[in-house]
């Protein structure tokens, strides 16, 4: 069940510390943000330089036909945490993604070719091995994934695919998880309006074609568990 929160309630969510897990709610009626620009950082690849090795891969497809991230993964957002739980005295990291299926892709044929679908997580104890979390949220359409399609209302923007955006700890310390708090979870979603392909295309190629889902636009939702 999706949940609606007021910006007062969001204030008073805002106000404690967070503990990562798979509940999510999305949030209407916020004020919209200022977009920020950061510099790009050339990374180094811990494993191997050659190209045509795939070694430095810490995450792929699961190969469970049914997994809702069976065909492609990608926009993978990691957070490194230190619990503040006495059951807990170790570093984690969490690793937030989305991912399409195989018989979602072929299902919706129309839709673009992109690997967004439904938003999962994995998580690692030194950011290299990981473990995808199948204890997922309960109240989403699929299983395993921590944010998936919106069922509850047809006209929204969300409901036919949704792919990761970013997760914040805001007003919080973003390196150590204690018990209770919220997250927030910017995304983005495109329904099963069609639209011509050569709105897309240089030169107005593709005459009538048309493709849904390409008109996305960008929510964001609240959890006090990740």
């Amino acid at each position: 069940m999706r949940v609606v929160f007021s910006p007062i309630a969001i204030s008073l969510l805002l106000s404690t510390t967070p503990n990562p897990g798979n509940s999510w709610s999305v949030i209407t009626n916020h004020r919209p943000l200022t977009s920020l620009t950061t510099p790009r950082l050339r990374p180094t690849k811990l494993f191997s330089q050659n190209p045509g090795n795939d070694n430095n891969v810490v995450l792929r497809p699961s190969s469970a036909p049914e997994a809702f991230d069976s065909f492609k993964i990608g926009t993978a957002r990691v957070h490194r945490y230190a619990s503040s739980s006495a059951a807990d005295d170790g570093t984690n990291y969490v690793m937030w993604y989305h991912g399409r299926s195989a018989a979602a892709d072929e299902d919706n044929g129309e839709l673009p070719p992109l690997s967004t679908g439904r938003i999962g997580r994995a998580t690692s104890r030194n950011g290299l091995a990981w473990e995808k979390q199948m204890d997922g949220s309960p109240s989403e359409d699929h299983p395993n994934v921590s944010l998936g399609l919106n069922k509850e209302s047809w006209w929204g923007f969300d409901t036919a695919h949704v792919g990761l955006g970013q997760v914040l700890l805001p007003l919080s310390t973003p390196a150590v998880v204690a018990e209770g708090g919220v997250y927030l979870m910017y995304y983005m979603g495109g329904n099963f309006e069609e639209t011509k392909v050569s709105e897309y295309m240089p030169g107005g190629e593709g005459g009538e074609v048309t493709v849904k889902g390409m008109k996305m636009k960008i929510g964001v939702a609240v959890s006090q568990d990740g």
